[in-house]
């Protein structure tokens, strides 16, 4: 009866290995299938962003083309540099005459023969 009993345990252990098993394959069957869904769904992103970065391109390319014949057709107007854009620059003060330091007293000023008044 012992040996009969002891197969009957043997069986349960390979039926409850078996049951893991299945269970685990059926997991890793449903990270597939996630997987797959993911990696679509990010290919279809993919080609949109390509479709749209490929617009731009073109949309940049006829920008250029067509400011290119601009300028080619007005060369009076000159466009400001990225250098020049933004940036202040007095160009119109004379250089014989010197300013003022906010870090200096009227006495340093006078000390200088410099006029506190331009």
């Amino acid at each position: 009866m012992s040996e009969i009993q002891e197969l009957k345990n043997q069986n349960a252990g390979l039926i409850e290995d078996h049951t893991r098993d299945v269970l685990s394959i059926k997991a890793k069957e449903t990270q597939l299938v996630r997987a797959r869904s993911d990696a679509e769904a990010t290919e279809q992103v993919n080609e949109r962003l390509r479709r749209e970065l490929d617009r731009l391109k073109r949309a940049l390319n006829n920008a250029d083309s067509l400011g290119s014949r601009a300028s080619v057709t007005s060369p009076g107007i000159a466009s400001p540099t990225h250098d020049d854009a933004g940036i202040y620059r007095d160009y119109g003060r004379p250089t014989s005459r010197s300013r003022m330091s906010f870090t200096s007293t009227m006495s340093e000023e006078k000390e200088n023969g410099e006029s506190s008044y331009p």
